[in-house]
């Protein structure tokens, strides 16, 4: 409906695709030669038409499917033939896999760095509750805290639990160690 063929003469919509989805529409007269359209990068635009339809034929070193159909009005004659590189799919598949497998390896390198860089950070908090809580131990100091500040996550608030049971601890300590003054005082 985008053509038009009136005594010898064409006329094509000026919104007519040329191109669309890898598939190049060319116009020719019934002697075979081009009217309207670009003739793709190694295809012979002078490939005979064939009233079958579909055809694939190979030029070049490139595979090709070639649609041929005829439109006739007016005692005129036109074909309308679509071409479509066969080759273009695995190209494109081909590319797109050397792509990957350069890409693939840097982008697992990104992804371990990343993932040892969150973990560390992860588990930062973690490591100083440990350092804390060992010096406490190794030195039998409890008024020392761990005193994590930052998000209330899971890991905080564990290391506030953590401070309010030694500030238990150190004040049961205490007493008991003023108990054990008073009695022996009073002994």
């Amino acid at each position: 409906r985008d053509i038009d063929y009136e005594n010898g003469h064409l006329e094509v919509d000026n919104d007519f695709e040329y191109y669309d989805d890898g598939v190049t529409l060319l116009i020719y007269d019934k002697n075979g030669a081009l009217l309207e359209g670009n003739v793709p990068s190694g295809f012979n635009g002078d490939t005979p038409m064939n009233k079958s339809g579909l055809q694939t034929i190979e030029q070049n070193g490139q595979e090709w499917l070639l649609y041929d159909h005829p439109y006739k009005k007016f005692n005129d004659e036109i074909w309308i033939r679509g071409v479509y590189q066969l080759n273009q799919l695995s190209s494109a598949m081909n590319t797109i896999l050397l792509v990957t497998l350069i890409a693939f390896p840097f982008l697992i390198i990104v992804a371990a760095a990343g993932g040892y860089s969150i973990t560390k950070r992860a588990f930062r908090p973690v490591q100083k509750m440990i350092d804390t809580v060992s010096e406490i131990n190794d030195g039998q100091d409890l008024s020392k805290r761990i005193n994590l500040k930052g998000s209330n996550d899971e890991v905080h608030a564990l290391a506030q639990t953590f401070d309010r049971m030694f500030d238990r601890l150190q004040s049961s300590f205490e007493n008991e160690k003023q108990f054990t003054s008073d009695a022996s005082h009073e002994l």
